[in-house]
């Protein structure tokens, strides 16, 4: 008796493959981990960029606020008081003004804005440029010797965040007016930041 045509057939599983849905290859994968490194060092990097930010702007507003403090005490005194008397001997203000045309000689001779009667020292002897606060540091005693032209006084900030330099140019910009210019040179996390502020002193 043939019984074939009551077996029942064996179901055949159909696999369908279609292009393009195998999964990621490894040049896939490896671009992938690629930008995804990049953008957490860009992350990084702008977070370490707020960081220094933070830190330059806390240490300029501290160094601004006991530079203010300082230079009202100063001015709060009379003319003569002695941090508002010239003291590095070299006469500035009229004294180097020959031709008594406001400018000051030895800018004249080198054709730009110098040292402005002393006003913006310290600067380099040999070129007039600032010194290299860097790597001289922050030491008052640092920016004294025949390499400068000295500031009248210098002072040390608090915690060492930095120097203070200011300079009066007598009878400057007209007889019985002191010009005094402070320079605030603040420790920075690379080149130093460095402001400065023009007062007029009148006798009184």
């Amino acid at each position: 008796m043939n019984t074939a045509h009551f077996m029942k057939p064996t179901p055949r599983v159909l696999t369908k493959t279609r292009n393009g849905q195998g999964g990621f290859t490894l040049i896939e994968a490896m671009i992938a981990v690629m930008i995804l490194i990049i953008g957490i060092l860009s992350l990084y990097t702008m977070q370490v960029g707020a960081i220094h930010a933070n830190a330059r702007a806390d240490s300029v507003s501290h160094m601004s606020s006991w530079a203010t403090d300082r230079i009202e005490e100063i001015l709060a005194n009379q003319h003569d008081y002695d941090e508002l008397v010239e003291n590095d001997g070299e006469d500035d203000g009229a004294g180097h003004d020959i031709n008594e045309n406001g400018i000051d000689d030895v800018d004249e001779g080198h054709g730009r804005p110098w040292r402005e009667f002393g006003l913006n020292d310290p600067k380099m002897r040999a070129d007039g440029e600032e010194p290299p606060y860097q790597s001289l540091g922050f030491n008052c005693d640092a920016y004294e010797g025949p390499m400068f032209f000295q500031a009248d006084y210098c002072e040390e900030a608090p915690e060492s965040r930095g120097l203070i330099f200011w300079n009066i140019a007598e009878d400057t910009p007209t007889k019985g007016v002191k010009t005094i210019r402070v320079k605030v040179v603040t420790k920075d996390f690379g080149a130093p930041f460095t402001t400065s502020t023009t007062y007029f002193k009148t006798k009184r």
